[in-house]
């Protein structure tokens, strides 16, 4: 008969407990792993079925930058106030539809406590200007944009055809001022 205090069954009670462990730690891992590749599976299968509410967000590298085509912040009741993406979705108008852009652009927008586009920073996916639009509830009234070769554009306009235009390009500058769509001033004059 072994005694129950002696170091060999104290020793041998350790290594059983030890390899115990070692086991459960065994099964825990092999949980863990297929616990992970069924939810991968399912959201592989949930993208395949509805592409349209897919995630393509990936940290890439150790510099723990994020990769993503949109981004959408929202209010505490759920409205969209600021949008980021490449490209950009139509402008949201008061009437509560999506209106056509002249093009696609991609950049930031920014909306209203109603969700309507108030203001945009952006380029132009097609003819490659920047530009910063700032927007009453009824449309855009101010615009600077810049072209790709050069000049640029300060207009601030209403929707009775009131507006102060101002140009610079290499052939020089310009001003135009109109009042109901008739130009009023216009300098230099030709």
């Amino acid at each position: 008969m072994t005694d129950p205090n002696s170091e060999q069954t104290q020793f041998d009670l350790v290594k059983r407990e030890v390899d115990g462990l070692r086991r459960d730690i065994r099964r825990v891992r092999l949980a863990s792993a297929v616990a992970i590749l069924s939810l991968a599976g399912a959201i592989a299968i949930q993208s395949l079925w509805n592409p349209k509410n897919t995630v393509a967000a990936a940290a890439a590298g150790r510099d723990g930058i994020m990769h993503v085509r949109g981004l959408i912040i929202e209010d505490a009741k759920g409205t969209e106030r600021l949008r980021l993406g490449a490209p950009l979705p139509d402008p949201m108008g008061a009437d509560g539809t999506r209106h056509r852009r002249q093009g696609p652009i991609s950049g930031m927008i920014l909306s209203d406590a109603k969700g309507i586009e108030r203001a945009g920073f952006a380029t132009d996916d097609q003819y490659g200007e920047t530009f910063l639009g700032l927007d009453s509830r009824k449309g855009q009234e101010v615009l600077f944009l810049e072209n790709p070769d050069g000049g640029t554009n300060f207009d601030i306009f209403d929707r009775s055809g009131n507006e102060a235009a101002l140009t610079v390009f290499p052939t020089g500058p310009k001003l135009v001022l109109k009042r109901a769509k008739q130009v009023v001033a216009q300098l230099p004059e030709k």
